[in-house]
């Protein structure tokens, strides 16, 4: 499936986008753009990352486990499922970072990439029982 857009990405000058949202008219009148499923889930996500950038990290959390959910090929993109793993982690939600270490470990991954895992499935374990 494709979808058209029509968007605009202005940047603060420190690397954080000051928009996170696809939507509107480009202010030049250009033509929309069609991209791909993937492509826009892969959007969606990099917003969530902004949020997350800005210390909305709740709603960049809820954006990004929706995102994963309805855009199923962002299943498998480690970086991105990490990252907002270890979101949970630093906001202390030891039981969904847990869950969602979990879910990536059994993702094809590169023996690098399955070791930082287990460390923090190992990690978010004890801070559980610690608590």
């Amino acid at each position: 499936m494709n979808f058209s857009f029509n968007y605009c990405k202005v940047s603060d000058g420190n690397g954080i986008e000051k928009n996170t949202a696809v939507y509107g008219a480009k202010a030049n009148g250009g033509l929309a753009k069609t991209i791909s499923e993937n492509k826009l889930g892969k959007m969606k996500i990099n917003g969530a990352k902004q949020l997350a950038k800005k210390r909305i990290y709740r709603i960049a959390i809820i954006v990004s486990k929706d995102t994963f959910r309805k855009y199923p090929e962002t299943k498998n993109y480690f970086d991105d499922r990490f990252y907002f793993a270890h979101l949970l982690d630093e906001l202390k939600l030891y039981n969904e970072a847990l869950d969602e270490f979990k879910s990536i470990k059994v993702l094809e991954l590169k023996p690098k990439q399955a070791s930082e895992v287990n460390i923090k499935i190992e990690s978010v374990s004890m801070k559980l029982v610690s608590e």
